[in-house]
């Protein structure tokens, strides 16, 4: 996946669906929808070893249920969840590529972020929901409540749902997935096929008078050296819903996207980081088996517990 300064800029944790907002002619987005492949139905090996966005929504339901039914015994309630993907799209893990996005935000790290909020960041810290959920104080120390589970009524969620789990396979660092699809976007990257259409891109976005190094920083190179400089002092509204591109703006992104396609980037991108995947597949089986295992287990519990 683009890296992760750029999936934090472009992606936080709120949900919003990004429709079109004018501007532009419709002709260049249409033209380019022919070309572009749609990331977000790309088989990536390492995928088979996380949950489906389906059962990753059961297993939230099951643990904001399992809180609130401890949080009940303290007479809190959590806040409402919200519907949403949990998951960011795929379709600028290359660098800007998503017509869609490019039409209405270009090159704006300030639109509107791609997923639901999680419950839980909307606990003011300095609340007894917050202690009670959590099981410690804004400080991080153990909050002082009679009963109430260690880790609070989210850990002992997490519990429940873990129960039938062995000792080794318990603990934070559990899941390799991240830390495997991290290693095969770098190492894909640095792929001759990849490199030789990174030039063929730069080439092409220079014949249109732009002038970024790296097809996958350019929307950083033109936020530090255009954007923040065009708003220096976004409203509260502006920094919620996001601030719109000029026609000059969307043409960029756009122009990035038919470059990217002209010069077989993403494809190539696509076609190493799918190889190095499985190349990692290969080199850690049983740590990937072994979190699936896990995965499997907890969609069980939650199973039974809806």
């Amino acid at each position: 996946m683009a890296d992760s300064r750029l999936l934090g800029a472009l992606m936080l944790s709120v949900l919003a669906v990004l429709v079109g907002c004018g501007g532009g002619p419709p002709e260049a987005g249409e033209k380019l929808l022919g070309k572009t492949i749609d990331l977000d139905q790309v088989d990536y090996p390492l995928a088979s070893f996380e949950l489906t966005d389906a059962a990753l929504e059961t297993t939230l339901r099951a643990r904001y249920l399992l809180t609130q039914q401890c949080a009940d015994r303290f007479h809190v309630k959590l806040p409402a969840r919200q519907s949403g993907r949990h998951r960011l799209p795929q379709n600028d893990r290359y660098g800007m590529y998503d017509v869609r996005t490019a039409r209405t935000w270009a090159y704006s790290l300030d639109a509107p972020p791609l997923t639901a909020p999680l419950w839980q960041d909307q606990i003011d810290r300095k609340s007894r929901l917050f202690q009670i959920v959590s099981g410690v104080d804004e400080q991080g120390h153990p909050a002082r409540i009679a009963d109430l589970p260690q880790g609070g009524c989210l850990g002992a969620a997490n519990r429940q749902l873990e129960r039938g789990e062995t000792a080794s396979a318990t603990g934070k660092a559990r899941n390799p997935v991240p830390e495997l699809e991290s290693r095969a976007w770098k190492t894909s990257r640095k792929d001759p096929a990849v490199q030789s259409a990174a030039a063929e891109w730069k080439h092409c976005m220079t014949r249109r008078g732009h002038d970024y190094e790296d097809p996958v920083e350019a929307p950083y190179s033109y936020w530090t050296s255009q954007r923040m400089a065009a708003h220096p002092n976004p409203t509260k509204e502006q920094r919620k819903h996001g601030i719109p591109p000029t026609e000059a703006e969307r043409r960029a992104a756009l122009d990035d996207i038919t470059c990217k396609n002209e010069s077989g980037f993403v494809h190539s991108w696509l076609t190493a980081d799918l190889a190095a995947q499985r190349q990692l597949i290969a080199e850690n089986r049983s740590r990937l088996e072994r979190h699936r295992q896990r995965l499997d287990n907890m969609l069980r519990n939650a199973a039974e517990v809806l």
